[in-house]
């Protein structure tokens, strides 16, 4: 392809934000350089495409040791020098991975993408739309094809990559590899090597160093003759998604994340009305599953067996469950809830917390989320909310000298008690979540705010007790805001 391919792509398929941001997703490698170069080229002439801010975004992984160090500083110094924002985010792939039950490669991928939406949203902060763009390419989308081919995919994973996924754009899927190295070689433009994508370990590497040149010596247009078929079937791709994501946004909901149905961000905890799933056709059924799957994370290594188990669970009973990779389905009487991660989430210890302890900004993290403490003295606050209550039931705002010296949290046991705001005395914890329609799943897993051993004081979701609530007589007001987890 000529020249202009690039810059065809971009205007053709519309993945232009005038105005706003393209920010590069840029590891160091051949690839990603040629996207930050094309983007950098584009940004600056005119004509039709000029019009946006270009930034770029690097993600250390912890994987690579000194390796990914040089990748990061390669990057950061090179955007430095011809004058780009360069984000640079960093984290622990192993160890995430290892705690949440999740292979290395599809940790890395929560991780990364989390950190380029954080990115996003920086610029939207700033009064910019903003894309994300990956340097994935024709190679990238034939290997993607054949793999979910060999999973027994069915239209949607014969389409391969899309040109814009939500905020994600892929402008180089109609560009081959051996065009971006020549560029990139005619140029003088440097790049990282990986030496671990040389490595023929994994089943992707096997497919780009062993499968695919086997079948371009049978045809020498195999990637792109794929990577076409690809496209055709996007057309009646098309079609079903248009109808299945009405469906899911009617039938799904977040339990524990951030962001909404259909928003593209990874979530820990969803579920889907368990009736409604069963109404719908089985190619919508199947495609219903498959969108529940990469809400949580887990679409990349999802096969029909998993699908297929997923919808033979809805006419078990109760309590039945099936595993996938990165991902655990649970059923219960009216919801399918598909959990991240592979591992069960466990009975966690006791968290306890002494009063004197609490200062601005305390963080306690639990399996599902975070809490933030803090002691506010204010008047007005404490106005407002005896007149109105708090404005989340997700923020407790409790009377510090009604607690008790050392507060805990903890999941829910036998015997716990609760007395929610205006209610005339205190009933059993589970009574109250029955009440509340507090799903059994939700019940297990919730982490709490104890006083003392049996009272609690605040359910993130269900608000404070009566016993704690701030009044006339209160001079401190313990902050407790629960913040639920994507990770």
């Amino acid at each position: 392809m000529g020249p202009s391919a690039f810059e065809e792509c971009m205007v053709r398929e519309k993945l232009v934000p005038f105005g706003g941001t393209i920010i590069a997703a840029v590891s160091g490698g051949p690839d990603s350089m040629y996207l930050l170069e094309r983007l950098r080229s584009l940004s600056a002439n005119s004509g039709e495409a000029k019009g946006f801010r270009l930034a770029a975004a690097h993600y250390e992984h912890g994987i690579r040791g000194e390796d990914s160090y040089r990748d990061r500083d390669f990057v950061s110094g090179y955007c430095a020098e011809r004058g780009i924002p360069c984000y640079i985010g960093h984290g622990n792939v192993p160890a995430y991975a290892e705690e949440h039950g999740l292979s290395v490669e599809t940790a890395a991928r929560l991780l990364r993408y989390e950190f380029l939406e954080s990115c996003r949203k920086r610029e939207e902060e700033e009064g910019r739309s903003a894309y994300i763009a990956t340097a994935h390419h024709e190679d990238d989308n034939a290997e993607t094809i054949l793999m979910h081919l060999l999973r027994g995919c069915g239209v949607q994973g014969m389409r391969g990559m899309r040109y814009r996924t939500g905020n994600i754009i892929h402008p180089m899927l109609d560009i081959p590899k051996r065009e971006i190295t020549e560029w990139l070689d005619s140029e003088g433009i440097p790049y990282c090597i990986d030496s671990t994508n040389e490595e023929a370990d994994c089943t992707r590497n096997i497919m780009r160093l062993r499968v695919l040149p086997l079948l371009q010596s049978i045809n020498p247009a195999a990637n792109k003759n794929i990577a076409r078929s690809g496209r055709i079937m996007s057309i009646e791709d098309d079609y079903i998604e248009e109808n299945a994501l009405a469906a899911l946004k009617d039938c799904a909901k977040v339990v524990i994340g951030s962001g909404e149905i259909g928003s593209g961000l990874p979530k820990r905890l969803i579920c889907l009305d368990r009736k409604k799933l069963s109404s719908c056709c089985t190619a919508i059924k199947r495609r219903l599953v498959m969108m529940a799957f990469d809400e949580v994370g887990a679409v990349q290594d999802i096969e029909y067996v998993h699908v297929e188990a997923v919808i033979k669970l809805l006419g078990c009973s109760p309590g039945a469950k099936t595993q996938a990779p990165g991902a655990r389905v649970v059923l219960n009487q009216n919801n399918v809830y598909f959990f991240a991660g592979e591992k069960e989430l466990p009975n966690e210890e006791i968290r306890r917390i002494e009063a004197a302890e609490i200062c601005e900004g305390m963080a306690v993290r639990t399996g599902t989320g975070v809490f933030r403490l803090r002691l506010i003295r204010d008047e007005e606050l404490k106005k407002r909310l005896i007149r109105e209550g708090s404005p989340s039931e997700f923020t407790g705002y409790l009377d510090r000298e009604r607690l008790s010296p050392v507060i805990s949290i903890r999941q829910r046991a036998q015997g716990d008690m609760f007395r929610r705001v205006n209610a005339p005395g205190s009933k059993s914890l589970n009574d109250f979540f029955i009440d509340r329609k507090v799903d059994g799943v939700i019940r297990d897993i919730l982490p709490i705010i104890f006083s003392d051993e049996k009272n609690a004081a605040f359910i993130p979701g269900c608000g404070v007790s009566e016993l704690y609530k701030v009044t006339e007589s209160t001079e401190a007001i313990l902050e407790i805001g629960f913040y639920p987890d994507v990770k």
